[in-house]
């Protein structure tokens, strides 16, 4: 019989572009391992820990949010997981590897079923298969398909897309002395929230719904035509990467932004901070329906841990334990993407010349958006248990005659060149982050994800002989203690995830040249459609001279980037520096 002792968690998922597959892997283990340990509760098998587990919460951004929504959207699906091996026979039949490995690929994306219907082109990259991916994926299942009740996903789980809003929440702010005046803001980091039922059987809050507003959408994922559109639709929107993928246009009701909570200092100044709500300033008459644009949520929030904190602690003013020996909740970051050492910008005034000028100050913008200045304080106590990290970790590349890059850390990852695009180049670099994804969380799981052997979730247990086959030991300096796993893997996900071999010289760039100068012909054609002068000599020209060398640039900027990631072998010096070198050898 299971014990009533459970943990809560959250999952945030970071945004990561093509490295959604390695988010994909990740998830792909840990529901493996909960499957596991919840078949061998319901069997009482002998030497199983009793204790249970709750998911709670999913945030997400650009690919996170979409990671979040196929999960809730199959978590009553009995998808098989996918490992070496068995992903060509299995992949199909798993909606996170169909829709992170095997359905997305650049020969996809540099096609042209977008600009058929004559319309202008509204980004680089054809974004038509990623609809079809989350009409795959993000549906309700079938007759035919296998169910399965998962008791450790909540009953209402909460899932969470953050948007990066183009059109905006508009605020009033008015202060003593401004007459008439009043100072205008505009909100554009954005997220909807969703409560998926019909999944699992954990504990959770009921849904925040009202009569004439909607906090929270409320999805039954066993039959809704009606919102589960709204699910894909957010998912997608956050993972509307600007220029590259096309931005996205979503309807909501407008009071969903009614009664905004923030925080702010109490007029008594011994108490700490309370709850303030605000609300928009909307132009009169404006309807109830209000239609936005949205771009990829990782513009402005691409970490929402807060989300996902917020949702477990219960608000803004309360926190989750974070004693190792009281825990009883905590949130796991999913990043692929994570800095392991500060980036310094530039530093003279020579360093930011004209042209690059407008790309700094975006990033100093996306940067800025992204610290959080009370996560980084909590970072620095080591003694927080309701806050864990899932990151690439792997042995550095070092292909044939190629020393190990001591000055790059890593994450080695297929997907981290090129901004996080690379992975959908080749189905190899997915793979290979996929598989390191499982191998990763397998590792997590194993020795990092635990509480002290003291903390009551473990009391039906902990004392019981052979409960010291999974101790963990740690310690800090001279202390030493044990912890236990907050999720035991059970015997049929311990044996050791491989670390997969590293994707070296499995894409060449000039594989897909043909459809690069295709695609950029189709985009630069359409933008130039007319029968003018300056039409036709600017089109001549480009079919002399543009294309080529648009298509050349492209192709080796891809070069560069997958030689940087030690995925291609540094280019071989021309003719003429080899000539060079000789010369300066004969003279030496």
């Amino acid at each position: 019989m299971q014990s009533t002792n459970t943990f809560q968690i959250g999952l945030t998922m970071a945004g990561a572009v093509s490295a959604g597959a390695y988010t994909a892997g990740v998830v792909d283990f840990l529901i493996e391992a909960l499957d596991e340990w919840q078949k061998a509760l319901a069997i009482s098998a002998p030497e199983t820990p009793d204790h249970g587990v709750n998911l709670r919460v999913m945030s997400g951004a650009s690919a996170g949010a979409l990671t979040a929504a196929i999960v809730a959207a199959n978590c009553r699906v009995a998808f098989p997981p996918i490992k070496p091996g068995s992903a060509a026979t299995q992949g199909p039949l798993n909606p996170l590897f169909t829709a992170w490995v095997d359905r997305i690929d650049i020969s996809e994306l540099l096609k042209q079923k977008d600009l058929v219907t004559g319309a202008r082109p509204e980004s680089l990259l054809d974004s038509t298969i990623i609809d079809e991916i989350g009409d795959e994926v993000l549906k309700p299942p079938s007759s035919a398909t296998p169910l399965v009740k998962r008791a450790y996903i909540a009953e209402c789980l909460r899932v969470l897309c953050t948007l990066t809003n183009v059109t905006g929440i508009p605020y009033l702010y008015r202060s003593r002395g401004s007459g008439r005046y009043a100072e205008c803001m505009t909100a554009h980091g954005d997220f909807i929230r969703f409560a998926v039922r019909g999944s699992g059987t954990g504990t959770s809050p009921p849904p925040r719904t009202a009569e004439g507003w909607n906090h929270e959408y409320v999805i039954d994922i066993s039959d809704d035509a009606v919102l589960l559109p709204l699910l894909k639709g957010a998912a997608i929107a956050s993972a509307a990467f600007p220029l590259g993928l096309r931005p996205r246009q979503l309807t909501r009701n407008r009071s969903d932004y009614n009664d905004r909570p923030v925080l702010t200092p109490a007029q008594d100044s011994t108490k700490g901070p309370v709850v303030t709500y605000i609300e928009p300033t909307w132009l009169p008459g404006a309807p109830i329906s209000y239609n936005f644009v949205n771009f990829d949520g990782g513009c402005i929030d691409n970490d929402p841990f807060e989300l996902a904190r917020t949702e477990l602690s219960g608000g803004l003013t309360t926190r989750n334990e974070r004693d190792g020996a009281k825990a009883d909740r905590a949130v796991i970051m999913i990043d692929p993407f994570p800095a392991s050492s500060p980036v310094i910008g530039p530093q003279a005034e020579a360093e930011i010349p004209l042209q690059v000028a407008p790309f700094t100050l975006l990033e100093i913008y996306k940067e800025h958006a992204r610290f959080s200045p009370e996560e980084l304080a909590l970072a620095l106590d080591d003694d927080v248990y309701s806050r864990f990290l899932i990151a690439p970790v792997r042995s550095a590349p070092s292909p044939i005659g190629q020393a190990p890059d001591s000055t790059n850390p890593g994450p080695w990852i297929a997907s981290g060149a090129l901004g996080g695009f690379s992975g959908f180049l080749s189905k190899e670099y997915r793979l290979h982050d996929y598989f390191l994804g499982r191998r990763n969380c397998q590792q997590f799981l194993r020795n990092s994800f635990s509480l002290k052997i003291e903390n009551a979730l473990f009391d039906s247990w902990r004392d019981a002989p052979w409960a010291s086959k999974y101790y963990i030991a740690a310690s800090e300096g001279t202390k030493h203690w044990i912890e236990l796993p907050i999720i035991p893997l059970m015997s049929a996900v311990t044996a050791a995830e491989l670390e997969p071999q590293w994707p070296y010289q499995k894409f060449s760039p000039d594989s897909i040249r043909g459809a690069v100068s295709s695609r950029l012909d189709a985009l630069f054609q359409r933008w130039l459609e007319g029968e003018s002068l300056m039409s036709k000599v600017a089109k001549l020209a480009w079919s002399v001279w543009g294309r080529g060398f648009a298509t050349t640039k492209a192709l080796n900027i891809v070069t560069a980037a997958l030689v940087a990631q030690r995925l291609l072998p540094p280019a071989a010096p021309s003719a003429e520096v080899v000539s060079m070198r000789a010369a300066t050898v004969s003279r030496d």
